[in-house]
């Protein structure tokens, strides 16, 4: 009967310590609670700051004016370019030159080349080109690759060593002297060739082309085409090219049927 006294307390005590362990893990899963939430507030906050601000600047971008939107197909600045003894394609006479600067491992470039071919065809002594070059330091075998198209030209076979190159530019990365093979294919005098591509006079050409793009304070990028002057950004097909020519061709003709009134 005596250790009735010290079970009991025992009991109780053990009831006290779990009672405050159990408010103890309440408590904390509580303040653990808080802090989460108060986190996720902050999180929240932060979102709805972050949204507000991008449904502002959408607001803004749909609210202006679509004539800024819209990219200058032609630009209307006319930019002076010499020729420079660069490649000439055509009569000096036509009413319409087109200057291209180009990149032989550029895949745009490669993509637009055969425009030279169609719009001579369509337009004959009306339209004159006017090729220069801009070989990117990424493109390691553009240089070597324009070299053989300018000791091509040289041989008066520019433009068949141009278009072939482009038909197959991939080849340059494992194969730089792939122009060599359409070179023995367009029949033209090797020996003169690989002399030609080694004559200083090439390099400063190409030099000289690049640094006459750079002049210009526009953004270098190939292919970059200019109808006579004007900084050309449209499609680089045929139909969207005829368009503008097709204006300058016309506008030609009526000027001249005004001298002769």
């Amino acid at each position: 009967m005596k250790n009735k006294p010290t079970t009991t307390t025992t009991l109780l005590s053990l009831t006290i310590i779990a009672v405050i362990v159990g408010f103890s893990l309440i408590y904390y899963q509580n303040h653990q609670l808080k802090t989460a939430l108060t986190a996720i507030n902050k999180q929240v906050t932060t979102l709805k700051i972050h949204q507000k601000n991008l449904t502002t600047a959408i607001t803004k971008l749909n609210t202006q004016p679509h004539s800024n939107q819209k990219k200058e197909i032609l630009s209307k600045k006319t930019y002076q370019i010499d020729e420079l003894n660069s490649v000439e394609i055509g009569k000096k006479t036509a009413a319409v030159t087109i200057t291209i600067w180009t990149d032989f491992q550029c895949p745009y470039c490669a993509k637009s080349a055969p425009i030279i071919e169609q719009l001579q065809k369509k337009y004959t002594d009306n339209i004159r080109f006017l090729i220069k070059h801009y070989p990117l330091p990424v493109h390691r075998q553009a240089k070597i690759a324009t070299k053989y198209a300018l000791a091509a030209h040289k041989q008066n076979a520019y433009l068949p060593m141009y278009l072939k190159i482009f038909q197959n530019y991939k080849k340059l990365k494992t194969n730089p002297d792939f122009p060599l093979d359409i070179a023995k294919e367009l029949n033209l005098n090797i020996d003169q060739l690989l002399i030609d591509i080694k004559n200083p006079s090439l390099e400063k050409q190409i030099e000289t082309e690049m640094n006459q793009l750079k002049s210009l304070g526009i953004r270098l990028a190939v292919p970059k085409y200019f109808i006579n002057g004007k900084e050309y950004s449209g499609q680089r097909s045929l139909n969207s090219f005829s368009v503008h020519i097709d204006n300058i061709i016309n506008q030609s003709k009526d000027n001249k049927k005004i001298n002769k009134i």
